[in-house]
């Protein structure tokens, strides 16, 4: 999904969000929510956004309707 997609359907890249809440301090990130450094570059590689104060992992696209 693209970054426009992501802004208009209410969603946030992982990175962004901790660019825009962190300045970009992924270790700061990782302090806050309780998890390792290396989580948080596992979920960078991931397809992970932020909406609503939860993290998603995209599990797939769906097609449209035919």
């Amino acid at each position: 999904m693209g970054k426009e997609n992501l802004n208009h359907a209410g969603l946030k890249s992982l990175v962004d969000y901790i660019t825009e809440n962190y300045a970009g301090n992924q270790s700061a990130f990782a302090r806050d929510q309780g998890v390792a450094r290396a989580q948080i570059t596992q979920w960078l590689a991931g397809d992970y956004v932020i909406a609503d104060g939860a993290l998603y992992l995209k599990r797939r696209d769906i097609n449209p309707p035919v």
